[in-house]
């Protein structure tokens, strides 16, 4: 008696290496991911500034990625906490957490808090 391999389960196999290939291809590298967070920041930081007026908002705004981290797994596979000083003649900074969301390609922040800056250099 010969054995035929079940058609459905063929199909199930074909499906499978079809969805791993295209998940390999359009996955991005850590330095792909990285390089997408300036652009994120940048943005935010903008929009940040136009939330107060001109003459409270610092002509050096920057900000300050304080801890970068990467993981295999898991839908987000990059996390960033980020600093940013923007307010002129106050010592607070908006300390910010940034995850790349795997399936929108994009970074998105997920938590803030205002907090006060003890180290008067940082404030510009």
């Amino acid at each position: 008696m010969q054995h035929r391999p079940n058609s459905g389960n063929r199909i199930i196999q074909l499906v499978c290496i079809a969805g791993t290939a295209i998940w390999s291809c359009s996955s991005e590298s850590n330095e792909q991911i990285r390089a997408k967070l300036p652009l994120s920041l940048d943005s935010a930081l903008i929009s940040e500034k136009k939330d107060f007026p001109d003459d409270g908002v610092a002509d050096s705004a920057y900000y300050s990625i304080v801890e970068y981290k990467t993981f295999d797994k898991g839908r987000y596979p990059a996390r960033a906490y980020v600093d940013f000083y923007f307010l002129k003649k106050a010592r607070v900074k908006l300390a910010a957490r940034y995850r790349y969301n795997r399936e929108s390609g994009a970074w998105e922040r997920f938590d803030e808090e205002w907090r006060i800056v003890h180290d008067a250099a940082q404030v510009r």
